[in-house]
């Protein structure tokens, strides 16, 4: 089986949006050298020089706009390269229980859809795990302790759902040896 893609465009906007930002740097330095070209035509009466002052606006173009993209790719790349460290955060902390922890990217960074739809899900997951506890402890209510149940019932103390740990519950995790969740971070500019 293989894993080509069949189709381009998936994240259509995205997808243009990276292309006319490079379209775009493309088209300014092509039009700054073309001026500069121009100018140095009509500025020069020697063969000699005219060569000569070409071929140093070319390297001086070429290595200006060598730095100019690569500052704008930097940027652009932040862009992504941010929110994907991020999404690789919360999943770290998804995976070590804490449900409460949310999904956040900064104005103008891409993906914010994938944010949106990852954090529904986890609270999809979060009232589900909810309901399941509230059954499982009813269920050790009507049937008295039993050791399954209270298992049950530590493996879902595992998730974190409210976001805020009480000593107690960490101090039970420890004992029983399941990983603690790692704290949240509400700001998401801090986040990468």
């Amino acid at each position: 089986m293989t894993d080509q893609r069949k189709q381009l465009r998936v994240k259509g906007k995205f997808q243009d949006r990276v292309i006319l930002d490079v379209i775009l740097v493309i088209f300014v330095l092509v039009n700054l050298l073309i001026v500069f070209s121009v100018f140095a035509v009509e500025s020069i009466q020697d063969l000699g020089r005219l060569k000569m002052t070409l071929a140093a606006g070319l390297a001086i173009g070429e290595f200006g706009g060598l730095a100019v993209v690569y500052y704008l790719g930097l940027r652009a790349s932040h862009k992504i390269a941010g929110p994907v460290f991020a999404l690789e955060r919360r999943l770290d902390e998804l995976a070590s229980g804490n449900l409460a922890a949310r999904l956040q990217f900064r104005q103008g960074d891409h993906f914010k859809e994938t944010a949106d739809k990852l954090n529904s899900t986890v609270d999809v997951l979060s009232e589900r795990i909810a309901s399941v506890r509230l059954r499982a402890e009813s269920l050790q209510q009507e049937l008295g302790e039993s050791e399954s149940l209270a298992k049950l019932i530590a493996d879902l103390d595992f998730f974190d759902l409210s976001g805020e740990r009480s000593s107690d519950k960490e101090q039970a995790r420890s004992t029983n040896g399941a990983p603690t969740p790692h704290s949240t971070d509400p700001d998401p500019e801090a986040a990468y």
